[in-house]
């Protein structure tokens, strides 16, 4: 599980096919906030091939959006987990919008 998107990293290259993968969700469900971590690799191939990241990103999602993607009656339905509910919320973000499932 994995979100496609193009990627421009801090030193200006550019990554047409950027595999975005969550590594880390953090939910602190007493003060009401998660937080996402995202490795993102040049690719899906150099990720299968054990490449490093290119880059790793951090969000975090409090207020209206936690409730909508990580609240407790969210993360109850059956087919509902906190990795999958951190794809659904990237891709509310800037520069995921447009991502696709990869």
């Amino acid at each position: 599980m994995a979100i496609q998107v193009s990627y421009i990293d801090k030193s200006g290259t550019w990554h047409p096919t950027a595999y975005a993968r969550v590594v880390a969700v953090h939910l602190d469900l007493q003060g009401s906030g998660a937080t996402i971590d995202v490795a993102l690799y040049h690719s899906q191939v150099e990720r299968a091939g054990g490449f490093e990241p290119v880059s790793t990103q951090y969000f975090t999602a409090t207020g209206v959006p936690f409730t909508a993607f990580f609240g407790i009656a969210v993360l109850d339905q059956p087919a509902s987990n906190p990795v999958k509910q951190a794809y659904k919320y990237l891709k509310t973000l800037p520069g995921y919008e447009l991502g696709s499932d990869a």
